[in-house]
């Protein structure tokens, strides 16, 4: 009985660890970043440049933001100095 369980349990681990090989070739292109399409020069130059449909509303300097940061605790002591600096060239935004 305990070598049954002990082949079942084999052939799970090579079956499991068998789909994380691959080659290259098995691997699915990935669509490039946003980054990377912007350094590439345009083939074309385009017809006509489009009007801008929607423009933000400016904001009042006095009014406060908050920006909320979910981060791990690891990151505390390190995201304490950065939210100083942030909130030192913003002042009217409040890092939580």
């Amino acid at each position: 009985m305990k070598r049954i369980a002990l082949l079942i349990l084999c052939v799970l681990l090579v079956s499991i660890t068998a789909g994380c090989v691959g080659d290259e070739e098995d691997q699915t292109p990935v669509a490039p970043t946003a980054t990377e399409t912007a350094t590439e020069a345009p083939t074309t130059a385009p017809e006509s440049t489009p009007e801008p449909t929607a423009t933000v509303a400016p904001q009042p300097e006095d009014e406060t933001r908050y920006l909320k940061v979910f981060h791990a605790g690891s990151l505390t002591n390190p995201l304490a100095e950065i939210e100083g600096i942030m909130e030192s060239r913003h002042p009217n935004v409040d890092v939580q």
